[in-house]
């Protein structure tokens, strides 16, 4: 893979690259924390998942663009990776017959984990806070 990005400093005893193919093959548990950008859409393809081993399982909680949805319908196919946990696809919402869904060692979630009742109230007391603070910094 020619694609590359910073790198920077890991905790003791472990490495850093600025090669994608590398961390691909490397990675028992590879999870994509990108923007959705031309150069990032499809940035787990057919290549990026042919080279993880086998054991290996993909997270993406990013935006789902960025992990090509038929390529890793064949990796889960064929064997290439272990498992995926998408909590988002490609298309949203997935088409109700996506041969993707059907795979045993795929778990795709919804992507609003944080919404619950708890959540929202602590939403709402840190914009009202924030507003206070706005209001107090103009004062």
């Amino acid at each position: 893979m020619t694609r590359s990005w910073p790198t920077t400093p890991g905790p003791e005893g472990s490495s850093a690259t600025r090669d994608l193919g590398e961390l691909a093959s490397a990675a028992d548990f590879l999870s994509v924390h990108a923007p959705l950008t031309d150069k990032t859409r499809r940035l787990v393809d057919e290549a990026f998942l042919r080279r993880m081993p086998a054991h290996a399982v993909l997270l993406n909680t990013a935006r789902g663009p960025l992990v090509d949805t038929e390529a890793l319908d064949r990796a889960l196919d064929e064997g290439w990776i272990g498992g995926a946990a998408p909590d988002l696809l490609e298309t949203e919402p997935p088409v109700p017959d996506l041969a993707l869904l059907g795979h045993e060692d795929l778990i795709v979630t919804a992507h609003q984990a944080f919404d619950s009742e708890e959540a929202l109230r602590e939403l709402q007391r840190k914009a009202a806070q924030n507003l206070l603070d706005g209001l107090e910094a103009t004062s």
